[in-house]
This record gives structure tokens, C-alpha cells and sequence, in this order.
């Protein structure tokens, strides 16, 4: 079997900024290690701490600066990228799971095969979050400014998203939803290829179901419900707790494990007490890796 060395391109990586893409890109690179093919990541500085350039579970990571600068972010990937060639390296494939952070790097690498990895329309994504925030606003002048912003910023995201998937040969979606937001873009529907995301079922089992409640210090008979994603107001997690009091009616052990961090974790914490869930909902913060699996 011929070695392929692929790059991936995306804004950081799981251990610098958890999420779900990056997790997602993570076990992707990890699988494809074990296939005997090589993986190198170029990501944006999310931390001080951490290096430019090292060997994480096997895979290359080259980090640059400028993450969240704008402008500054595309030219140091474009220029990290022209470093990782003038130094001699080859890639087969050039991978993309946020369109954002491959602006510079692509215009480094328009000779190499692209496949783009579509987890869902950013600009929409992004609009939600942006009229979260307006909402919040309680200066008026401020407020109308931020509203007249949000179709702008809305437009300019859709056109980079539009633009890094047409540049793409292929572009890998998890569900039917996806193919029709990507389409929407107008990407040609033979070009999607729909994978649905898996599980690693080595790691996550209904095996112990008792003992994993015993650690978490949890209730063995009572209905559990969990949830973890990033505590933001695209997730719809203010929907999941107006709904805690219609459940709670029918199942009045039931308890809602919500997992995760985020700008809006005072918000839920405070609509949990509001709607008198504190006996039936349970906001737990980051869940560490090593923990994920017991709940």
C-alpha cells in the first residue's frame, strides 16, 4: 500500500481548543496513522504555551500566530504553509475542516489535491452567535450598529465557505442535511460523499452501565439524560432545559447531565434555577477526554 501524507487544515487543534470538529479531525489522523499513513497538522496558535512545531500521538503539528487577528491569520498560514514546502515536503492531499483557516494555506497549495470535511454552514452558525450577542446589547446605539453588522459578517463568511468548498475535489459531509447545505453553496451533488460519524466502540460500550454511575456518583435506577457540546446559543441548549419541565412531570427522578464550557454557562445555570431544576439538572463543566467515556 502506497504511503499518504495528508494535511490537514484547521483553526486549532483538540488539545490546544477541545471542540467537536477538532475532535473529529483528531480520530480521523489517529485511524490513518494506524494505516500506515502520515498525517501533519497546521493550525493557529491558540496557546503560549505551546510549540511551534512537534510530534503529538504520532502526527506533525506546525502552529503559527495571527489565530483570530484577521487578515494576520490568512498571511502567517499562507507563509507556514510555503515553509513546510521550502523545506521539502510533499503532500498527497490537502484537507480542510474549517474553511477560515485554509484561505492563506490554500493559495500555497493550489497543486495539490484538496477534500474538504463539511461539519456544518459556519456562516449561519456564526449569524446565530452574533445575534445572541445583539440581544444582550443594552446600548441602543451600540445595538443597532451590531444588527446592521450581522447580514455583513453573514455574507462575507458565506462567500469564503463558498469558496473553499468549490475549490474542494471531493467534499465529505455526515449527514443528508449536510448534503443540502453544501449544495445550497452550489457545490455539485455528485461531488459529496456522506460518511456518518462513528464511534470508537473499544472505548465507549454499554458494558458497565452501573459501575460508570458508581464513579460518576450517580442514581442506579433513575432516567438519565446527557448532553455535551459547547455551552453557545447555536447548540439550542436553552430549548433542552424549557423542555426539562415537561419530562420532569411524567419522570420526576429524571436528571439532564450537561456537559461542556462556554459564554452562555451562566445563562443556563441561572434558567435551571428559574424553572426550579436544580434537583433534576446538573451543569458539570468541561468533561476531561480520559472521562468522557464513563459518562
Amino acid at each position: 500500500m502506497a504511503v499518504v501524507h495528508i494535511l490537514f487544515l484547521a483553526d486549532a487543534i483538540f488539545e490546544d481548543l477541545p471542540g467537536g470538529s477538532r475532535t473529529v479531525a483528531r480520530e480521523l489522523a489517529r485511524e490513518l496513522l494506524t494505516l500506515g499513513h502520515r498525517v501533519t497538522f497546521l493550525v493557529g496558535h491558540q496557546r503560549p504555551d505551546t510549540p511551534d512545531d512537534e510530534v503529538l500521538s504520532g502526527y506533525r503539528v506546525m502552529r503559527y500566530p495571527g489565530a483570530g487577528e484577521g487578515k494576520r491569520f490568512n498571511h502567517e498560514g499562507e507563509a507556514a504553509a510555503r515553509k513546510l514546502l521550502d523545506a521539502g515536503e510533499k503532500f498527497d492531499v490537502v484537507h480542510t475542516h474549517f474553511a477560515w483557516a485554509a484561505i492563506g494555506p490554500l493559495k500555497a497549495l493550489k497543486n495539490v489535491p484538496h477534500v474538504r470535511s463539511f461539519y456544518g454552514p459556519w456562516h449561519d452558525e456564526s449569524r446565530v452567535e452574533d445575534l445572541a450577542r445583539v440581544a444582550k446589547t443594552g446600548n441602543p446605539l451600540k445595538k443597532a450598529l451590531l444588527s446592521a453588522l450581522v447580514p455583513v459578517k453573514w455574507a462575507a463568511k458565506r462567500k469564503i465557505e463558498r469558496t473553499n468548498v468549490a475549490s474542494a475535489t471531493r467534499t465529505i459531509v455526515l449527514s443528508e442535511h449536510s448534503i443540502q447545505e453544501v449544495t445550497d453553496l452550489g457545490y455539485p451533488r455528485e461531488k459529496i460523499v456522506k460518511i456518518p460519524a462513528g464511534a470508537d466502540l473499544s472505548r465507549f460500550t454499554l458494558e458497565g452501565k452501573l459501575s460508570a454511575r458508581t464513579r460518576l456518583d450517580l442514581p442506579e435506577n433513575v432516567p438519565v439524560l446527557f448532553s455535551v457540546r459547547r455551552l453557545a446559543p447555536r447548540m439550542g441548549l436553552d430549548n433542552l432545559l424549557a423542555a426539562m419541565p415537561a419530562v420532569v412531570k411524567k419522570h420526576p427522578e429524571a436528571l439532564l447531565l450537561i456537559g461542556g464550557k462556554g459564554p452562555l454557562a451562566g445563562f443556563l445555570q441561572s434558567e435551571v434555577e428559574r424553572r426550579g431544576l436544580s434537583q433534576n439538572v446538573r451543569m458539570l463543566g468541561f468533561i476531561p477526554d480520559e472521562k468522557l467515556a464513563d459518562h
